[in-house]
């Protein structure tokens, strides 16, 4: 691929993920067990309940939190803390993060868990753009 039009950020960035011949997220590679990924770049998983209850209400996924919590473990012993060099991220775990009302997502929940089990340092990017539209005309 010919990166002459894009800017000295973006070339920089594709001759970082370059070598890799495949997206760590369709590399099947089994995270849980202990296998890194290809590039062991950086991971931004979504972080979207702390409830059980919550996550079966919503997504019918009352084990999501259990699950997401061991996913969220294992990328930060793969890849560690968010470290950015001139600009550009390096390596690193940058979780997601969706603010729903009346705290069902259970944000100081999972803030804790971050800091408390993961780093304190944990790099996180609060989404609050949740629009209600479901079922909405009624």
């Amino acid at each position: 691929m010919d990166t002459d039009d894009f800017s000295p950020q973006v070339r920089k960035l594709w001759a970082l993920a370059d070598p890799c011949t495949l997206c760590p997220r369709q590399c099947r590679v089994e995270r849980d067990k202990g296998q890194i990924g290809f590039c062991g770049i950086a991971d931004m998983p979504d972080m979207k309940y702390a409830d059980a209850d919550v996550a079966e209400e919503l997504s019918a996924a009352p084990d999501y939190p259990q699950i997401n919590q061991a996913a969220v473990i294992e990328m930060h012993r793969q890849t560690g803390d968010l470290h950015i060099e001139n600009g550009l991220t390096t390596r690193g775990l940058l979780v997601r993060h969706l603010v729903l009302p009346d705290n069902l997502a259970g944000s100081f929940e999972i803030i804790d868990f971050l800091a408390d089990q993961i780093s304190p340092s944990t790099t996180i990017n609060i989404m609050d753009q949740y629009h209600p539209c479901y079922k909405a005309p009624r």
